[in-house]
């Protein structure tokens, strides 16, 4: 248990009568101490190397009621000693990291100036630390200074047993007559330890409603007997609560105003795909809501791959570049606003299909069942609907499957991926000898192709022409069909050939995810030859430095040749990590750089930097401009800047193959990124709005994503993907309440 502390004064040398607090902690942590233990020894000695992090900690013996005491008299003595102070109460497993890491240690806070940690109280287990925090928030947070704002103790999560338990033993503290004030901690009392899950979860979700009352469905019988919920639930749900202007992105309801956000859609929506078969189905299009259907795959129990899939609707309230330029600009709002959704907390913005663990999904019937079931409401929401007796009846029109490369290429069954790509270097590190009996044996198969919508990848039709504004594989697109056997999402509403156009790229991670990363990486590798240094740790050092001192963001890593994936010159840069807004930090940090290089030596490097200005200011465009549909002359500008960085790394690629330097690799990643720009380009030369790439993007999803597959690692095994579900729905309620959409009852 922590506070830390900035002090408006010089701080005061300890009075005599006041124990040493080394001493005090050493009656928690020496080995000879009774009920002494070794991870409070660790956490002990790494405290003891920083000056400012002192211990102020009760005997060992004092009861829950005293140390709080303690932990009140000290707070109260600190304000007496340091009034006026900037303080911030918490508690943490690492007190010597939480203060002296670079990334967001309070050493390194740009706010606030923290001057001291005093440690109040040490635990074998969280849950004490937790209460104490939440009781301490609760006194002191209205304090001038106090830069606390959760509540305090939400970070700790014990089983359903331990809450039962706990329930129990305060019932029997308090008395059944006390208790009766709590409607809720006699029946919590009651449940039963040996299925305390099962029994809390009746209680919480079905008697005191704290959960969204959106039904669990099963995909079948025996082996497909898992959980969804389907989106007829969820529509139903938001009709009968009137929360459909969470579709339109709106804040409250406004039944004008969203049926005119919708007819403003889908009038735009025919002028930019007149061909659409939405148009003939006789749909009163002022009540149809666009939607996508996203899947990915997070991390689950023991590092175990978890699905979780979800539908959200296109339009949304916005992304934060963009308010904050309309905010400098002093624009005024539009009736009829459409814009991107990236806005808001994604439980109340994404709904949840299904989250299975990847031994379940890994069974090709089973995983068929999900993406069949997801097909099979997306085609009832959109011929059926649902219906209310004031609303009336709402549809749903599922327009695209959005994702990673890796979910559409399973959700898809598709035979032309990246998966597919021809490797030149596999060819070269075959013997000789071996490589002449294979071809005697049998002639080479031909290239199957690496895009699902064109033939790119396949025999005269490069996928690597990312210099062209009209590439071959142009004249190729919907030629072939991508799969084998159609797969389910083949049955939703597409204009009439082009059934592969329902499954979308995605910008997020075909350029911040994949070429941004070779892009940064090869920079870096050229930027280190050119930089001061004896060898090439002390170059790379120099550049670090650089780094650090740009400060783009709380995340900095340090700069190193295996941080780029460059470990030896034969490599190609890649790049290791897996943040997205590194790839947006680092592209900041190199048009930085370059702006203060002299890179008039070197042809490359020059080319390197117009290739940064340019996809800098093609993103910049993308993410300050939120529209739904972007109009020709904006979508020829960021087409414009997009292509003219693909053209620089074309050449880069080039002279780097020229040179014999194993720099800006082809990966496939830049036909998916070429393909948005053309089709940008296409739409503004035909005088047509585009519809917004991020549209597709996937960067508010990944956050769904996290939250059951971070449940998952919480539940039982047994059955997972139920109470993964369940919890699913109760967090939501939670957010709902919080975000003033519902009222609990």
């Amino acid at each position: 248990m922590t506070v830390e502390t900035v002090f408006g004064q010089q701080q005061p040398e300890p009075e005599p009568n006041v124990p040493d607090a080394k001493c005090q902690a050493q009656d928690y942590v020496e080995p000879h101490k009774d009920r002494a233990s070794r991870g409070l020894a660790e956490v002990y000695a790494r405290c003891r190397a920083f000056d400012c992090i002192r211990f102020e900690l009760p005997a060992r013996s004092h009861l829950t009621g005293f140390v709080l005491l303690h932990a009140s008299s000290t707070i109260e003595r600190l304000f007496d000693d340091h009034a006026p102070m900037v303080f911030k109460i918490g508690f943490t497993h690492n007190p010597a990291f939480r203060w002296a890491n670079s990334r967001y240690g309070y050493a390194h806070d740009p706010y606030d100036r923290w001057d001291a940690m005093v440690i109040l109280y040490l635990a074998s287990n969280p849950h004490g630390p937790a209460m104490l925090e939440s009781a301490l928030i609760d006194k002191y947070g209205r304090r001038p200074g106090c830069r606390n704002i959760n509540r305090g103790g939400d970070g700790v999560k014990v089983p359903a047993k331990a809450v039962v338990r706990t329930a129990r033993n305060v019932l029997s503290d308090i008395g059944p007559q006390a208790a009766a004030s709590s409607k809720g901690l006699k029946r919590l009392a009651e449940c039963s330890l040996s299925n305390a899950e099962r029994d809390a979860q009746t209680l919480l979700s079905k008697k005191m409603k704290l959960s969204l009352p959106i039904p669990l469905e099963t995909l079948g019988q025996g082996k497909l007997n898992f959980p969804v919920l389907r989106l007829r639930s969820w529509a139903q749900f938001l009709l009968d609560r009137n929360l459909w202007h969470i579709l339109c992105g709106l804040l409250s309801p406004d039944t004008d105003r969203e049926k005119a956000i919708l007819r403003g859609f889908w009038a735009e929506f025919q002028r930019h795909s007149p061909q659409h078969p939405v148009f003939e189905l006789g749909l009163p299009l002022e009540d149809t809501v666009p939607m996508v259907f996203h899947g990915d795959e997070g991390r689950g129990r023991r590092r175990q791959g978890w699905l979780a899939t979800n539908y959200h609707s296109i339009i949304g309230r916005g992304i934060q570049a963009a308010l904050d330029k309309d905010a400098r600009e002093k624009k005024r709002g539009r009736y009829v606003k459409l814009r991107c959704n990236y806005i808001g907390h994604s439980l109340t913005n994404r709904f949840g299909h299904a989250g299975l663990p990847k031994a379940v999904y890994s069974d090709p019937e089973i995983f068929k069942a999900v993406l069949e079931d997801a097909a099979s409401e997306a085609l009832f929401m959109t011929e059926h609907g649902v219906f209310n007796p004031r609303m009336g009846t709402r549809y749903m029109i599922i327009l695209n499957v959005v994702g990673d490369w890796s979910w559409l290429h399973k959700a898809g069954g598709l035979s032309r991926t990246y998966h597919n790509m021809e490797k030149a270097g596999a060819k070269a590190k075959a013997k000789p000898k071996a490589a002449a009996k294979a071809k005697k044996s049998k002639p080479p198969k031909e290239p199957v192709g690496i895009c699902h919508l064109c033939r790119a990848g396949q025999k005269d039709v490069p996928f690597e022409d990312i210099y062209s504004r009209q590439p071959l594989w142009l004249r190729t697109m919907f030629q072939q069909q991508p799969w084998i056997a159609p797969p389910s999402f083949a049955r939703l509403h597409h204009p009439v050939g082009e059934e592969a156009s329902i499954f979308a790229f995605d910008i997020f991670h075909a350029f911040h995810l994949g070429v941004g990363k070779t892009h940064v990486s090869s920079c870096l590798a050229m930027l280190s030859d050119v930089t001061a240094g004896s060898n090439i740790d002390l170059r790379f050092e120099a550049l670090n430095a650089e780094w650090k001192s740009f400060k783009t963001g709380l995340f900095q890593p340090k700069l190193t040749p295996e941080f780029i994936g460059w470990e030896s010159r034969s490599d190609f840069p890649s790049g290791s990590w897996h943040k997205g807004q590194l790839t947006t930090d680092l592209m900041r940090f190199l048009e930085h750089k370059f702006e203060q290089t002299d890179l008039s030596g070197d042809i490359m490097l020059q080319k390197a930097a117009e290739g940064t200005c340019a996809i800098n200011q093609c993103l910049r465009l993308l993410y300050e401009n939120d529209s739904v549909f972007l109009q020709p002359d904006l979508a020829r500008s960021i087409a414009e800047h997009g292509l003219q960085f693909l053209r620089r790394y074309s050449f880069l690629a080039k002279r780097a193959h020229d040179t014999e330097k194993s720099l800006w690799g082809l990966i496939p990643k830049v036909h998916a990124v070429h393909h948005v720009l053309v089709k940008l380009l296409q739409d503004a030369e035909d005088g047509r709005p585009s519809l917004h790439p991020l549209c597709f993007g996937v960067q508010q999803d990944e956050d769904y994503v996290g939250r059951p597959s971070r449940l998952s690692r919480r539940v039982s095994s047994r059955l997972v993907s139920t109470r993964v579900l369940q919890r699913y729905l109760q967090d939501a309620y939670a957010k709902y309440v919080s975000s003033n959409l519902i009222v609990p009852s």
